[in-house]
């Protein structure tokens, strides 16, 4: 891996620059990270919590809206979208 500010290779687990201190970006996500993403995304699905979580808005709003302006008409089916998007981000994140 390579410092993003001056170039310099440094350690995969390396989390500041040797060369110019730069602290370097962790893309990794938290085990912590992956469980309230779940949870949030198994119980508070239909509402867009986990989209909100991991900073994706705009699905988020759209999940929020179709709850809401169906009056939970539509719960049960923007749930099981919620749920299906945690299965595939959880599979992306494993491997």
């Amino acid at each position: 891996m390579f410092c993003p500010t001056c170039g310099t290779e440094v350690n995969d687990n390396a989390v500041v620059c040797v060369n110019c201190g730069c602290k370097l970006k962790n893309d990794e996500p938290k085990k912590s990270d992956e469980i309230v993403y779940i949870l949030l995304g198994v119980f508070l699905g239909a509402f867009g919590a986990h989209n909100f979580y991991i900073g994706k808005n705009s699905r988020a709003v759209v999940q929020l809206l179709l709850t809401l302006l169906s009056f939970g008409i539509l719960l049960f089916f923007v749930q099981i979208w919620a749920i299906v998007e945690v299965c595939m981000n959880a599979k992306k994140i494993n491997g």
